[in-house]
């Protein structure tokens, strides 16, 4: 099974622990990653808030790179998927901002790529089947949270992932590998990471009160599904100390 792969920047940086872990749990379930050459930084917040063209060339540039091997295209942080996702919507949708992108970016938009988010690709392609069958040290027990972010599900017009109010599909996950998922409100609640560099004194209060809200419900472990809201998650947990993150890997 075999994907092209867009990193985003953190992949190789403030969140290298995370990229390590996920590479090392898809070649157990024979899922081949084969990363896009060339690629740049999808623009996350910094460029929505200061051109909309830009916002939506960055990710658009990655398209181009992507569609031209003919394979989906797997995003492993929230924020990049969604990036990714809102430019081709744009340019799907409104034909002057396409041809904008067209001429700034210098490619043809074929429309022909898919963009998969990897919790997608682990839950729908690899299949919990295979998944339970790959488990060696399962969680037993463990009482979990599962927190999705709002990157990931919304808006639903765009990402097409799962139920933007209440996601299933990484609750799944955990359940195949032994734990157990509690229900709790925080789970699509935004983790604040657009104040990151600006205020990051409310990214420390609102990540709190989500972490609050994991030890409200009993739960032992949170699991975040990206490499930007685990990088946000770790700051904070430094801050609050706060339950520790666990890591979704089977050896």
């Amino acid at each position: 099974m075999r994907f092209s792969y867009y990193p985003g920047c953190t992949a190789h940086s403030t969140s290298k622990e995370y990229t390590l872990s996920y590479r090392e749990v898809l070649s157990v379930l024979g899922v081949e990653l084969e990363e896009i050459e060339d690629w740049n930084c999808c623009g996350a917040a910094a460029a929505r808030n200061l051109n909309y063209m830009l916002s939506i060339s960055l990710p658009a540039r990655n398209i181009a790179i992507a569609q031209e091997r003919g394979r989906p295209l797997v995003i492993t942080c929230a924020g990049c998927f969604r990036n990714l996702k809102r430019a081709d919507h744009a340019l799907r949708g409104d034909l002057d901002v396409r041809k904008g992108v067209e001429s700034l970016v210098g490619f043809e938009f074929t429309g022909r790529l898919e963009l998969r988010a990897l919790l997608d690709v682990i839950v729908r392609d690899v299949g919990m089947e295979r998944i339970a069958e790959r488990v060696r040290r399962p969680l037993r027990g463990l009482k979990i949270v599962s927190y999705y972010g709002c990157a990931l599900v919304r808006p639903p017009k765009i990402t097409h992932l799962d139920d933007p109010e209440n996601p299933q599909c990484l609750d799944k996950l955990m359940q195949t590998l032994g734990a157990i998922p509690l229900e709790w409100s925080y789970k699509t609640e935004c983790c604040g990471a657009d104040l990151t560099f600006t205020r990051a004194d409310i990214v420390k209060r609102i990540v709190g009160e989500i972490m609050a809200g994991a030890r409200e419900v009993g739960a032992r472990r949170s699991s975040p599904r990206a490499d930007s809201v685990t990088s946000i998650w770790k700051s904070g947990i430094r801050q609050q100390r706060t339950p520790c993150l666990s890591s979704i890997s089977q050896n």
